[in-house]
């Protein structure tokens, strides 16, 4: 966070949120961060594969594009957030077996090699996309640049979310926190102390009003459950 900080506050490498609104708001600038980076306002974005379905709009960037993963914390590897799409069929629909046609077809080599060709991120079978070679498309037949891609999920582990607190609510008051460093309400250390805080503080009064979050704070730790447990243990 702090070098996040730096790069907007002190190198200016990156544009505060007045400085991105006032570019928006310029004749030529497109109204985003994709529009600046295809246009070659900007040098990078964190994005993902799906952004090649953008570049035919765009095509004298192509011969330009490289990816790379992720910047890293020493002593951990790349880290991203991968999202994925998801279809079921309802239990009581009288076409159920229609819809598992469609879901075989979506499993299938002829949809994935549509997405591959179109560049809409990855392929739902894994087959077609063990190697960035087999990524390669007209948008960019560049195998090294589909490689971080195949990479970022292949080094890929589930999420660790705490079941004490929800993590939707972390990620409001991290996004807060956040704000407020771009917009130089608070310094970064003060604005993180500040959310390990209230997680900590909120996963306490979690505990002490529901039984079965102390039951499961029990099952995790090994430890019984008292209400000064936070003075002597680590938060769960």
């Amino acid at each position: 966070m702090r070098l996040y900080h730096d790069l907007m506050h002190v190198h200016q490498i990156i544009p505060t949120p007045a400085e991105a609104a006032a570019m928006s708001g310029q004749g030529g600038w497109g109204s985003g961060g994709i529009n600046w980076f295809s246009s070659g306002k900007a040098a990078m974005i964190v994005i993902g594969r799906w952004y090649l379905c953008q570049v035919r709009n765009w095509p004298e960037i192509a011969p330009h594009l490289a990816a790379v993963r992720l910047p890293r914390v020493p002593g951990h590897p790349s880290r991203g957030m991968a999202e994925s799409r998801g279809a079921g069929i309802n239990a009581k629909s009288p076409h159920w077996r229609e819809s598992l046609e469609f879901l075989r077809y979506l499993a299938g080599r002829t949809y994935g090699e549509l997405i591959v060709q179109d560049g809409d991120s990855l392929p739902p079978n894994p087959e077609l996309a063990r190697t960035g070679r087999d990524l390669v498309n007209e948008v960019v037949p560049d195998a090294a640049f589909h490689q971080p891609f195949v990479e970022a999920l292949q080094n890929a582990r589930p999420l660790d979310l705490s079941p004490f607190i929800d993590a939707g609510q972390v990620d409001r008051w991290l996004r807060e926190r956040i704000e407020n460093v771009e917009n130089k309400v608070e310094d970064p250390e003060v604005a993180l102390r500040s959310l390990a805080d209230e997680i900590n503080k909120r996963i306490r009064l979690n505990l002490q009003r529901r039984p079965d979050l102390r039951r499961k704070y029990e099952q995790v730790t090994g430890r019984p459950y008292t209400p000064d447990w936070w003075r002597t243990h680590p938060e769960p």
